[in-house]
């Protein structure tokens, strides 16, 4: 059994804010992919038998968007019985799922804060999960805390061209933030989303995603890789702006 600090699962990649340079591009509303339980599983099973994350986290888009979102944290828990069960929100929408609390009991709730952030609404949300799940706050009302991964042209994505992948690979917030899309698991969001809002660049495009669960030891200790050199050789600022 092969251990892994946090794995990634996005329940939807529909989000309803539009945040610029999302490294999961889910500001360009380009996909509307809903997961389903019975899909959910197939995938989980076969990497649960090799895996084991500490942090399993179910994320998108915006996981509040599917209306199945309380069965897919209840799957989780089965499958994932001994790693921490995490949502990502911005918290708009939970109160869509009124039993959230009780199928993510002893999980956590991830918030992040924007601009758009009603925080006396979102307290009063959030009164069922005290005691009940572990709440944390990520605030990104601050524009230093927006990192660009990829420039715009056209209103389209578009790579740096710093070409240093081990910089790249340094400086990245995504490093440890692998993704399990489509079977497969992936180096980070930005590799693992790009086919499904048509980002074509030959770096991305070229990248093999882990099929094999036995194979999981050598592929977790890669560091930079090619497709590393589609993101800056540093830190990009942007001041971020929602709609």
């Amino acid at each position: 059994m092969q251990y892994i600090d946090k794995l990634e699962y996005h329940v939807t990649d529909l989000c309803n804010l539009s945040c610029q340079f999302c490294n999961h591009y889910s500001n360009l509303h380009k996909s509307r992919r809903m997961m389903e339980p019975a899909d959910a599983a197939v995938e989980w099973t076969k990497w649960a038998a090799h895996l084991i994350p500490r942090e399993f986290i179910l994320l998108g888009g915006e996981p509040t968007m599917n209306p199945r979102l309380e069965e897919l944290v209840s799957l989780a828990r089965q499958t994932w019985s001994r790693s921490r069960i995490v949502i990502w929100s911005n918290g708009h929408w939970l109160q869509k799922h009124p039993r959230l609390h009780e199928v993510l009991a002893g999980g956590a709730l991830k918030l992040s804060l924007y601009a758009e952030t009603n925080m006396a609404e979102l307290h009063s949300k959030l009164a069922r999960f005290h005691g009940v799940v572990d709440v944390e706050f990520n605030d990104f009302r601050a524009s230093d805390t927006w990192l660009q991964f990829y420039k715009l042209g056209d209103g389209k994505p578009q790579p740096f061209t710093d070409n240093d992948p081990a910089k790249s690979w340094e400086h990245c917030p995504s490093k440890h933030c692998h993704v399990l899309r489509d079977g497969a698991l992936w180096k980070c969001p930005q590799v693992a989303y790009h086919k499904s809002v048509g980002i074509d660049w030959p770096a991305f495009t070229a990248y093999e995603p882990l099929q094999d669960p036995l194979d999981f030891a050598a592929w977790i200790a890669r560091k930079h890789e090619h497709c590393c050199s589609c993101c800056p050789a540093g830190r990009v600022i942007h001041n971020a702006v929602t709609r």
